[in-house]
């Protein structure tokens, strides 16, 4: 660890101090700034890839093919800002789920849990306000917003899917590993 630098266990650290207690604001920044990069960088890739006019549709015609491409390209920006110096001040949570679920596990008080949500609602918000420079190319894929699609009738099926991959990724950041939301 640095000088000067706070990490998550810090942070959550039963201080009692005013004047010993961590700043948590970093922490807070570095959330702030995680999840806008996932969700600009991530999202500009779904529309690079299935917008309107888009180059990547002449080279590579087939949806399939595109969506694999573009899982691969927004999961490594996840990847990515987790191992870069912005995932590593605060961990790079960048999803309230997992906030709450370290929350919930007592890895974290409840004051610096809200700041780390309020931080990634608001990078997300950013995020999404950068994608408004996409245009029409933006707004014919929907600015990447999903939802169930058209093959069925049953809108609960996305969102069992949602909550059983956020479920995996809870799991995976909580069974036992010691890097996982900790600088």
């Amino acid at each position: 660890m640095h000088p000067g630098r706070v990490s998550v266990s810090d942070a959550t650290a039963k201080a009692v101090d005013p004047a010993t207690r961590p700043k948590v604001w970093p922490l807070w920044v570095s959330e702030l700034v995680g999840t806008a990069l996932l969700v600009g960088v991530g999202c500009s890739f779904v529309i690079l890839d299935f917008g309107a006019g888009s180059p990547v549709v002449a080279r590579l015609p087939g949806a399939g093919a595109r969506r694999a491409v573009t899982g691969f390209l927004f999961g490594s920006v996840g990847a990515l800002i987790a191992i870069s110096p912005v995932g590593k001040v605060s961990g790079a949570h960048i999803n309230p789920a997992i906030t709450l679920a370290f929350w919930l596990m007592g890895r974290m008080k409840a004051r610096v849990a809200l700041g780390y949500v309020a931080a990634q609602l608001a990078g997300g918000i950013l995020g999404a306000l950068a994608l408004r420079a996409w245009g029409v190319m933006g707004a014919s894929a929907t600015y990447a917003a999903t939802g169930p699609g058209p093959a069925g009738p049953w809108p609960w099926v996305a969102a069992l899917g949602e909550a059983a991959a956020t479920s995996c990724l809870v799991a995976a950041c909580s069974s036992g590993s010691r890097r996982c939301g900790r600088s």
